[in-house]
């Protein structure tokens, strides 16, 4: 997973099977990128998603065995690129896409539970990060399993389940314009693995 801000690539990558590093690569010469920093994430074999809300970075990451799986988002300050140093770390489940739109963070989140134990983890979850080293618990969405999450406000687009009401592979549309209380609007009953939205149009795969 990689995100950019400024002239800088944040990515992941992995040294071995239970190390997640992060590496900040200084690209303001594309033709000669540096790496200038790192930090290590010991004792997590997945990697998720990487989203800057600089001078923080967010990463997901989870560690599998046979007994289930555990995830961390954590939160990296990286104010100096040669020095990153974790500032946070919250326990959500398989985050699969943060989005900011200030003041809010949107986490989709995909539990590998839920669709077969019809447990309610929540698929969509608001936070405020006007603290981004504190982030607030705003409120949970609708879906049980999000694979991803586009947001065009005031909607949020949301390709999963929920398995409470046996929807099984669906476009959630959710109005956030409170965000205190996220509320469906549609439902379109199509499987898609991911969204994204640009003006006027949104872009999905299938």
């Amino acid at each position: 997973s990689l995100d950019v801000y400024g002239s800088y690539v944040y990515g992941i990558g992995t040294s071995n099977t239970y190390t997640q590093i992060l590496h900040i690569i200084d690209v303001a010469n594309p033709a000669n990128p540096v790496d200038v920093g790192t930090y290590t994430l010991d004792y997590f074999n997945i990697s998720g998603p990487i989203a800057v809300h600089y001078p923080y970075v967010f990463i997901s990451t989870g560690y599998h065995d046979q007994h289930g799986e555990s995830w961390r988002l954590w939160i990296i300050d990286v104010t100096d690129p040669a020095n990153p140093t974790q500032v946070n770390g919250l326990y959500i489940n398989g985050v699969t896409k943060v989005v900011f739109r200030e003041p809010y963070a949107y986490v989709s989140t995909r539990n590998s539970g839920a669709m077969y134990a019809c447990i309610m983890f929540p698929g969509f979850i608001i936070y405020d990060v006007t603290n981004p080293i504190t982030p607030t618990l705003v409120s949970t969405g609708s879906v049980t399993i999000a694979n991803d999450v586009a947001i065009a406000e005031p909607y949020a687009y949301l390709a999963g389940d929920n398995c409470l009401e046996s929807i099984y592979g669906a476009l959630f549309i959710e109005d956030i314009s409170d965000p205190n209380l996220p509320t469906r609007v549609n439902v379109l009953p199509q499987y898609y693995g991911g969204v994204e939205a640009s003006g006027s149009y949104l872009y999905l795969v299938s």
